[in-house]
């Protein structure tokens, strides 16, 4: 694995699993700088997973290499410091902590990252004006169209070059769905590399420039959005068609 100006996240042959218990069969992947790139698939063909793998939560077996240097033996704080953040299913969030309080722990463990938390906290506050009406709430008292702006912004609070998301349009209301899309968009038009678990094919695929399809823990389909989305097997199998 060489460095590469255009490649940021470069996964070959990567394995992974719970256990004894195998999920990801020597899975290859790489998102370019400056990508939206998609992941999709059905429940449990081991698309979190693979993000866990990539970030250190579990032990990956096989390579990963971010910036064109290897990161597969490496711990979550110190991939965190290289600069991908994770914005898990779920959210996990700290319900008595309030906005405020979470956006300043994602500063908090990445060097740069707690000195310049006020501009940043400008730049989210921007993004997301809810959150800074919802300042002081707690984050257990809010609507999970705001709790997932809340986790997305948390992320971007330790100033990533890339943003690995999972299924952040899960539990949603269509229009708030349309909100963190957007959102997304934006991050992206402002220079953060975006790999993302989505449950939303479709809406997906129109916004990712590539995507892979995972099932049963291997990649069998990968290309443009629009290709995929005209794929017959994507059509039956993800769009209902």
């Amino acid at each position: 694995m060489g460095p590469t100006d255009r490649v940021l996240l470069r996964v070959e042959r990567l394995r992974a699993g719970y256990g004894r218990v195998q999920v990801l069969w020597d899975v290859d992947l790489h998102v370019d700088r400056g990508e939206i790139v998609c992941l999709v698939g059905a429940n449990g063909a081991g698309k979190t997973t693979l993000l866990r793998a990539i970030t250190g939560v579990i032990p990956p077996r096989g390579a990963v290499a971010f910036e064109g240097s290897r990161i597969d033996a490496r711990g979550t704080a110190a991939i965190a410091r290289l600069g991908i953040a994770h914005v898990p299913e779920g959210r996990q969030l700290f319900p008595g902590m309030t906005v405020r309080e979470h956006l300043e722990l994602g500063a908090a463990f990445v060097p740069g990252a707690w000195d310049h938390r006020g501009e940043t906290l400008e730049r989210v506050y921007t993004l997301f004006p809810r959150l800074r009406e919802r300042e002081r709430q707690a984050a257990g008292t809010m609507s999970g169209g705001e709790q997932q702006m809340l986790a997305v912004a948390r992320s971007l609070m330790a100033r990533p070059k890339m943003l690995l998301v999972d299924e952040p349009s899960l539990g949603l209301a269509p229009v708030l769905v349309q909100a963190v899309f957007a959102a997304l968009r934006e991050i992206n038009r402002q220079g953060v590399t975006i790999l993302l678990v989505e449950q939303n094919v479709r809406q997906t695929l129109l916004m990712a420039q590539r995507g892979y399809v995972l099932e049963n823990g291997r990649i069998v389909l990968e290309g443009p959005g629009p290709a995929l989305l005209a794929n017959d097997h994507v059509k039956a199998a993800y769009l209902g068609l």
